[in-house]
């Protein structure tokens, strides 16, 4: 049967399901039946979020962090276990503001956002759905999101490359043309 929450009541029936699960990641007692096949379904998903080669930050409701995987800590430099639980807005910058206003506007996504990580400058895309709460009291009721970011750092900086080596091509292309253009009336001269 459906449980109908309030919005409080629903943010510690989160912190509770957290808490149960890192106790299950945490546990070396063997289950059994079809507990055990729940256990490493969820083990299966969490290390297929956990190995993906994008970051991923999801958020619950009052948007904290509820999960931060290792593209995320690599791409950030943040550990995912101090963050989670935090709100985002507490994040370091230049990752709460990015991450905080993507969030609060319209779009689904945003294509070669520049962000300035200390001495380099990244370019990302950045992601984002909403996760409906299936079992909540109003259908299609927004429980949180999820926020992908891809790295496209080393594909922006091997597009400025071909397009200076174009460049490059073109001034060679004209020069050769300038000197065909003025050796033939010498040739002839």
């Amino acid at each position: 049967e459906r449980l109908e929450l309030d919005s409080s009541a629903r943010h510690a029936l989160s912190d509770t399901v957290q808490f149960v699960e890192q106790r299950l990641e945490e546990s070396r007692t063997r289950l059994r039946g079809l507990a055990a096949e729940l256990d490493q379904l969820r083990r299966y998903h969490r290390q297929v979020l956990q190995d993906l080669p994008l970051g991923v930050c999801s958020v619950g409701p009052e948007q904290n962090v509820i999960s931060w995987n290792s593209a995320m800590e690599t791409l950030s430099g943040l550990s995912g276990l101090t963050l989670l639980g935090r709100p985002l807005a507490a994040l370091p910058p230049p990752w709460s503001g990015l991450l905080g206003s993507f969030l609060d506007s319209d779009e689904h996504q945003l294509r070669k956002v520049k962000l300035n990580l200390g001495t380099e400058i990244r370019v990302f895309n950045l992601h984002k759905a909403a996760i409906d709460d299936p079992g909540g009291p109003i259908q299609g009721e927004s429980s949180g999101s999820v926020i992908l970011v891809e790295d496209l750092s080393e594909l922006h900086t091997l597009e400025a490359e071909l397009t200076h080596s174009e460049r490059l091509a073109s001034i060679g292309r004209l020069a050769a043309g300038v000197a065909h253009e003025i050796g033939n009336p010498v040739t002839g001269i």
